[in-house]
């Protein structure tokens, strides 16, 4: 944990934010954890302070996806100015719903930015497991895997 520079607090805070999130994990997904998935969400949840009960993270196919309210409330926490996403049209084939996304964050009003690419493949996804019924849109956020 992150708590060498942190206020007696914010580590407090913290240690509660995983407690909590392990205990909602265990309790949404008890057959699909292991050690490894349960070290990944600490993880996670120690860097970004992302919370199951806000919604910024599903477990889809044994791996950890953050939803697209998790991404903006990770803007918001970083004071990112702006994210603009688009689609990269050599890499996407619409008819099988696989998407490839560029995003460009903007840290600052007068930075450059910098990008990022993800993909939205609804194919993995078991329809069992995605409450309700989803466009190709709402799933490709959810499902989006970005590497900065």
């Amino acid at each position: 944990m992150r708590t060498s520079y942190m206020t007696r607090d914010a580590a407090k805070n913290l240690r509660r934010l995983v407690r909590a999130n392990l205990r909602q994990a265990r309790l949404r997904w008890p057959s699909a954890l292991d050690k490894e998935i349960l070290r990944v969400l600490r993880s996670y949840t120690e860097q970004f302070n992302f919370s199951l009960s806000g919604g910024d993270l599903l477990l889809l196919e044994r791996g950890w996806y953050v939803t697209h309210s998790g991404l903006v409330r990770l803007a918001r926490r970083k004071k990112c100015c702006g994210i603009q996403v688009e689609a990269v049209d050599s890499l996407c084939e619409p008819a099988a719903s696989r998407f490839v996304l560029k995003a460009t964050v903007h840290p600052s009003k007068n930075s450059a930015g910098f990008v990022g690419y993800g993909d939205a493949d609804p194919s993995p996804a078991k329809k069992s497991r995605i409450p309700g019924r989803r466009s190709v849109e709402a799933l490709g956020q959810v499902r989006s895997n970005w590497a900065f």
